[in-house]
Protein backbone atom coordinates (compact mmCIF):
# COMPACT_ATOMS: atom_id res chain seq x y z
CA UNK A 1 0.00 0.00 0.00
CA UNK A 2 1.31 3.41 -0.95
CA UNK A 3 -0.42 6.73 -0.33
CA UNK A 4 0.71 10.08 -1.67
CA UNK A 5 0.09 13.19 0.34
CA UNK A 6 0.57 16.58 -1.17
CA UNK A 7 0.72 19.60 1.06
CA UNK A 8 1.33 23.15 0.01
CA UNK A 9 5.11 22.89 0.44
CA UNK A 10 6.30 19.30 0.39
CA UNK A 11 5.51 15.98 -1.16
CA UNK A 12 5.22 12.99 1.14
CA UNK A 13 4.72 9.39 0.03
CA UNK A 14 3.73 6.95 2.78
CA UNK A 15 4.50 3.29 2.17
CA UNK A 16 3.53 0.28 4.25
CA UNK A 17 4.96 0.01 7.79
CA UNK A 18 5.32 3.78 7.96
CA UNK A 19 8.18 3.93 5.50
CA UNK A 20 8.00 7.33 3.84
CA UNK A 21 9.69 9.46 1.20
CA UNK A 22 9.95 13.00 2.48
CA UNK A 23 11.57 15.61 0.21
CA UNK A 24 13.13 12.79 -1.86
CA UNK A 25 14.68 11.21 1.23
CA UNK A 26 13.61 7.68 2.15
CA UNK A 27 12.88 7.36 5.86
CA UNK A 28 12.08 4.03 7.47
CA UNK A 29 13.43 0.53 7.84
CA UNK A 30 16.92 -0.34 6.68
CA UNK A 31 15.50 -2.54 3.91
CA UNK A 32 13.25 0.21 2.61
CA UNK A 33 16.00 2.85 2.66
CA UNK A 34 18.46 0.48 0.97
CA UNK A 35 15.98 -0.32 -1.80
CA UNK A 36 15.26 3.37 -2.40
CA UNK A 37 18.99 4.23 -2.45
CA UNK A 38 19.63 1.40 -4.92
CA UNK A 39 16.94 2.86 -7.17
CA UNK A 40 18.53 6.32 -6.92
CA UNK A 41 21.96 4.82 -7.63
CA UNK A 42 20.69 3.20 -10.84
CA UNK A 43 19.43 6.56 -12.08
CA UNK A 44 22.72 8.26 -11.20
CA UNK A 45 24.76 5.46 -12.80
CA UNK A 46 23.17 6.04 -16.18
CA UNK A 47 24.01 9.75 -15.96
CA UNK A 48 27.55 8.98 -14.80
CA UNK A 49 28.04 6.63 -17.76
CA UNK A 50 26.95 9.31 -20.22
CA UNK A 51 29.25 11.85 -18.60
CA UNK A 52 32.16 9.39 -18.70
CA UNK A 53 31.99 9.34 -22.49
CA UNK A 54 32.89 13.02 -22.68
CA UNK A 55 36.35 13.57 -24.23
CA UNK A 56 37.48 16.17 -21.68
CA UNK A 57 37.68 14.70 -18.19
CA UNK A 58 37.82 17.97 -16.28
CA UNK A 59 34.54 19.08 -17.80
CA UNK A 60 33.07 15.65 -17.16
CA UNK A 61 34.15 15.84 -13.53
CA UNK A 62 32.65 19.31 -13.15
CA UNK A 63 29.32 18.19 -14.59
CA UNK A 64 29.37 15.07 -12.45
CA UNK A 65 30.13 17.06 -9.30
CA UNK A 66 27.76 19.96 -9.83
CA UNK A 67 24.84 18.52 -11.79
CA UNK A 68 24.38 14.80 -11.55
CA UNK A 69 25.40 13.62 -8.15
CA UNK A 70 27.04 15.90 -5.65
CA UNK A 71 23.98 17.86 -4.57
CA UNK A 72 21.75 14.81 -4.37
CA UNK A 73 24.30 12.71 -2.53
CA UNK A 74 25.10 15.47 -0.04
CA UNK A 75 21.38 15.86 0.64
CA UNK A 76 21.11 12.14 1.43
CA UNK A 77 24.25 12.17 3.59
CA UNK A 78 22.87 15.03 5.64
CA UNK A 79 19.41 13.59 6.12
CA UNK A 80 20.07 9.88 6.68
CA UNK A 81 22.01 8.03 9.38
CA UNK A 82 25.51 6.94 8.26
CA UNK A 83 24.66 3.27 8.76
CA UNK A 84 22.00 3.54 6.06
CA UNK A 85 24.16 5.35 3.50
CA UNK A 86 27.42 3.39 3.86
CA UNK A 87 26.84 0.92 1.00
CA UNK A 88 25.30 3.58 -1.23
CA UNK A 89 28.30 5.89 -0.78
CA UNK A 90 30.81 3.12 -1.48
CA UNK A 91 28.99 2.21 -4.70
CA UNK A 92 28.67 5.85 -5.75
CA UNK A 93 32.35 6.58 -5.11
CA UNK A 94 33.50 3.44 -6.94
CA UNK A 95 31.26 4.17 -9.91
CA UNK A 96 32.40 7.80 -10.17
CA UNK A 97 36.09 6.88 -10.01
CA UNK A 98 35.63 4.14 -12.59
CA UNK A 99 33.86 6.53 -14.96
CA UNK A 100 36.54 9.20 -14.73
CA UNK A 101 39.34 6.68 -15.41
CA UNK A 102 37.91 5.76 -18.83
Amino acid sequence: ECRKLLTSREKITIHSRMNINFLNTPIGTNEFVEAELDRKLQVLESKIDVTAEMPFKMEAFTILRTCWSQCRVVHLIRTLPPRQTKTFLKSMTWRSKKALKK
